[in-house]
């Protein structure tokens, strides 16, 4: 007879029915609290504020200058180009487009935009402006990324050219949105989770079913997905080393990303990156503090917002083995108005910090009707901050300044002084940049702390104009800060086969003495098409991995497994060196054809893996299956609780089951004196349909 503890009943009831039960998504609370929406009232909003010591927060520009901004960005000139939409969330019957680019200036640098002016008026619901630095600004438009060109000058965009198009438009705040530079000359773009693209390039088609962050070269035209994930990630911004940070308007908080990460919410994918605030509230934009207005300690701290509390936060970063610590400080800035809604922010030209305000007590389209007169359409704010006693900055004259002083500029304290003078630079002839660097390289104080990163920003221009520079990537690859080495690695992410002798670089970077820059070069070699790749990555495993690295390696395992594991099939490719790396390897792929060659692994084993019963749970056959059937019967395996759990793996997920052994597992299973073992088994007779086991358990309930 089965001995089963009474707390099993309940759990063995839905155990009997688990086949047909099905979950339920929660719905969205509708926005019931919301009576009246007061009238707006600048110096009511303004005294509703509450900033840290030590720092002021002034209005920059408000309605009828601005409406409903979605992102803000400056150019070279300093101009703040706003994109808005009065429009969202929905385009009415017999409407037209109508949605707005305006361009706001501060003519008198006194702290308020004075000039404004309308650059194109025919768009729906713009999630993204970037400007081009040329007169004109690529724009997230619904299912395209389109570029406005003005081409007579007179301040206006008459051109519209469609650069993409097949970015999905099924939720108007998830679609295609956040448009901006890294260092290297690439744009990024941020989608969200209720999306589904599918974009046609000349290099073949790019889907991205969920959120994501998508690269994109504006000169060669090439798109690829760059991180997957997070429900609708909401910001991107980019470190002083060249690491990038996405925020999660409707998730968690903000993580750290590389190329092939994937966040939770990634639809089709079984293993994810945490975010580093899991506990923190969904934050909506995100700035890399930088440049010598803010007070030094402020450097590389985190600026995002929480927008449904009406708070601007602040995090402090910390290294931490290949990836970071965020730790939350006191709260930045905080309003007690509730239509304070801050949904962007970046730094500008004179160093302070700019927030862009959709203001609304409705924050998004799922609260209330589409039509819902409480609804603001009209108004939006751009709010500043500024530090308290310390010296604005002055805006360089990067248009006018020549080649090697554009250079000089890539030494600033600034983050975004360096990325503009790299735009700049990539509009001078490139036959002139190209000798000016090696010129300005060899000029460099090699004993000055910053050399390092000076010689990875040539690098960095070097990407930014579409060249190669074959001995400064070498040289960087050597510098004594992991930063630029780390850098350097994921220059070789784009680069790669284009550089000679790239995997020997490879080789030694996997090994390097630092996890980030290992990290690096493991994501790198998943753009390579070899075997030779493969074991070179293998390089990088070790029992000690933290999680963003085995991330990492998980992936490119993947990537390259068209090239390796029909090899392993074959018997043609047996393991090298570190025999754990090997089977770490063939686990991360997923694939069915990993199977065999793992229970071979475990049967040889002194020591096996236990984590490979779990793979043939996720993807053995029925005849696979028998392998954990063998396991669990046999008297005395203290591995029988692992293998019980990858059968209720096969079963559940899969609805895959062994063909042997399911009475005598069942009967071991029982025996055992663990209550999850127990547990388990009780699922198992419910998934199995084992008849005369389920008839002893509904004694029990007798």
């Amino acid at each position: 007879m089965i001995n089963i503890n009474r707390t099993f009943k309940l759990f063995i009831c839905i155990s009997l029915i688990a086949p047909s039960l099905q979950g339920q998504n929660a719905t969205t609370r509708a926005f019931r609290d919301l009576k009246s929406v007061s009238e707006p009232n600048l110096k009511k909003e303004l005294a509703s504020f509450s900033i840290l010591d030590g720092f002021e927060v002034s209005l920059y520009a408000a309605t009828p200058m601005i409406e409903k901004p979605t992102q803000i960005n400056f150019d070279s000139d300093g101009r703040l180009w706003v994109c808005g939409s009065h429009i969202y969330p929905q385009l009415n019957v017999n409407e037209e487009p109508s949605d707005r680019i305006v361009i706001i200036e501060d003519t008198d640098k006194d702290g308020v935009a004075d000039k404004s002016s309308i650059f194109y008026d025919k768009l729906i619901i713009p999630g993204g402006i970037l400007p081009d630095n040329q007169g004109g600004a690529y724009v997230a438009n619904g299912d395209k990324l389109i570029h406005l060109s003005d081409t007579d000058g007179d301040g206006k965009a008459d051109t519209s050219d469609v650069l993409l198009t097949g970015f999905g438009t099924e939720d108007t705040h998830h679609t295609l949105h956040r448009l901006g530079w890294d260092p290297g000359g690439k744009m990024y773009m941020l989608q969200g989770y209720y999306i589904a693209s599918h974009v046609e390039t000349a290099y073949g088609p790019r889907h991205l079913n969920g959120g994501g962050l998508w690269a994109y070269d504006v000169d060669t035209r090439r798109l690829e997905i760059f991180t997957k994930g997070y429900v609708n990630p909401w910001g991107h911004s980019v470190s002083y080393w060249g690491q990038s940070f996405e925020s999660d308007g409707a998730g968690t908080g903000f993580g750290h990303s590389f190329p092939n990460s994937v966040f939770r919410a990634s639809p089709g994918e079984s293993e994810d990156i945490p975010s580093l605030t899991p506990k923190s509230p969904k934050a909506s934009g995100i700035e890399i503090i930088s440049g010598k207005h803010f007070p030094p300690s402020w450097t590389g701290d985190v600026i995002t917002n929480d927008f449904r509390a009406n708070i601007t936060d602040r995090y402090t970063l910390e290294e931490k083995e290949s990836s970071y610590k965020a730790t939350l400080e006191p709260t930045f800035l905080k309003s007690s108005h509730k239509s304070f809604r801050p949904v962007d922010l970046t730094m500008g030209p004179d160093g302070a910090l700019y927030v862009a305000d959709w203001y609304s007590p409705v924050i998004q389209h799922g609260e209330v009707d589409f039509r819902d007169e409480r609804r603001d359409h009209q108004h939006g704010r751009i709010w500043r901050i500024t530090a308290k006693g310390r010296p604005l900055l002055e805006k360089p004259n990067y248009k006018e300044s020549s080649i090697p002083e554009l250079l000089d500029l890539l030494k600033a304290d600034e983050n975004w002084v360096r990325l503009l003078a790299k735009q700049t630079l990539k509009t001078r002839e490139a036959s002139q940049v190209m000798p000016a660097i090696d010129k300005w390289l060899s000029a460099l104080d090699t004993q000055n702390p910053d050399y390092d990163h000076h010689r990875l920003e040539a690098l960095w221009t070097v990407q930014t104009l579409n060249l190669i520079d074959v001995d400064l990537l070498k040289s960087v690859l050597k510098s004594k800060t992991a930063g630029a080495r780390s850098a350097a690695a994921r220059v070789l992410y784009y680069w790669n086969e284009k550089v000679p002798d790239a995997l020997d670089l490879l080789k030694v970077a996997v090994q390097d003495s630092d996890p980030s820059v290992r990290r690096e070069a493991i994501t790198a070699l998943s753009q390579f098409s070899s075997i030779e790749a493969f074991n070179t990555a293998l390089l990088a495993y070790n029992s000690n991995m933290d999680q963003s690295y085995s991330f990492a390696l998980r992936q490119t395992c993947r990537m390259l497994s068209k090239y390796w594991l029909p090899s392993v099939n074959d018997g043609n490719l047996k393991p090298k060196g570190n025999q754990g790396a090997f089977i770490f390897a063939l686990k991360a792929t997923e694939d069915p054809r990993t199977i065999e060659p793992l229970i071979d692994f475990f049967r040889i084993s002194e020591n096996p893996d236990i984590s490979i019963l779990a793979a043939i749970g996720r993807s053995g056959n029925s005849e696979q299956l028998n392998f954990l059937t063998e396991i669990v019967s046999t008297s005395d395996n203290s591995y029988a609780s692992d293998a019980a759990n990858a059968l209720l793996i096969a079963a559940k997920d899969r609805g895959v089951f062994p063909t042997k052994n399911k009475v005598e597992s069942l009967q071991t299973l029982f025996a055992l004196d663990d209550e999850s073992t127990q547990k388990a088994a009780c699922a198992l007779v419910g998934y199995w349909k084992s008849e005369e086991y389920i008839d002893l358990l509904k004694q029990q309930l007798n």
